[in-house]
């Protein structure tokens, strides 16, 4: 699973802002308190980046990877998180994204994209020189089970109106929800 992000950050204090969430351990989180990025698997084993300081209003840009050999996380094209070994992962038939703890303070998501497969080094590395994403505007009526199982179905926690720069992906393949996008 491969997750890009594009954040404008905000003070959250003391408070996580989890990016992705697959289960309650395996996701890529903020840590307010001690200003760094974490990702997780199942387990709950976790691992942390470097501290960082970032001046509010600014936008970053986070990828997260999950395979059962590799956790990595990288942060404006720079590969923060590295880890290798034997991980713990769910398939996942739901995710949330973007699920400020309470307390954070507002948070905004400009963009998010997610890909059910692990995205190479060299792409994921890639990604911050392209951009962030261009907006659009999707169409989607949230299937009837609450779950994320297309591309994206709901965005959860967000007070007030969603800044909308999702980009959905389309399948004939699925029997479930394809066919309202």
């Amino acid at each position: 699973l491969t997750a890009r992000f594009w954040w404008q950050y905000s003070d959250a204090g003391t408070s996580q802002v989890n990016f992705c969430r697959v289960s309650g351990d395996m996701r890529c989180f903020w840590t307010g308190s001690s200003k760094k990025f974490a990702i997780g698997d199942d387990d709950g084993t976790y691992f942390y980046s470097p501290n960082f300081a970032f001046t509010v209003g600014q936008t970053v840009e986070i990828i997260a990877r999950w395979t059962t050999t590799t956790l990595g996380v990288w942060v404006n094209g720079v590969k923060v998180i590295a880890q290798t070994g034997t991980f713990v992962l769910t398939a996942p038939d739901s995710y949330k994204i973007f699920e400020p703890s309470a307390g954070s303070g507002t948070q905004s998501l400009l963009s998010a994209q997610v890909w059910p497969s692990a995205l190479t080094d060299a792409q994921c590395a890639a990604m911050y020189e392209w951009g962030q994403p261009e907006p659009e505007l999707p169409f989607l009526i949230a299937p009837a089970d609450g779950k994320n199982t297309n591309a994206f179905a709901k965005i959860y926690n967000i007070p007030g109106e969603a800044q909308g720069l999702l980009r959905l992906m389309y399948t004939d393949a699925g029997t479930q929800d394809y066919d309202q996008v």
